[in-house]
């Protein structure tokens, strides 16, 4: 398996700290005619807690984009 299972652990550990920003956030999404917003509906509110969620949730898909490019360039071999 070589590096490919640090790559997994990687994506594992990520996502179960995702999902533990998931539950203190708890964003709650609001749709207004055709507007859509997000509100963090926790103990906090903070629009600063929300906008790190927001961040953090979309370096899952630059994970996912070296996931496909190792394994590209590992069949590619």
């Amino acid at each position: 398996m070589g590096l490919y299972k640090y790559l997994l652990a990687s994506f594992s550990a990520y996502d179960l700290y995702l999902a533990v920003l998931h539950g203190v956030v708890n964003p709650k999404t609001i749709r207004v005619n055709s507007t859509y917003g997000t509100v963090a509906h926790s103990f906090t509110e903070s629009a600063n807690l929300l906008a790190a969620y927001y961040s953090f949730y979309t370096i899952s898909f630059a994970l996912l984009n070296i996931h496909f490019l190792y394994r590209y360039w590992v069949v590619r071999q």
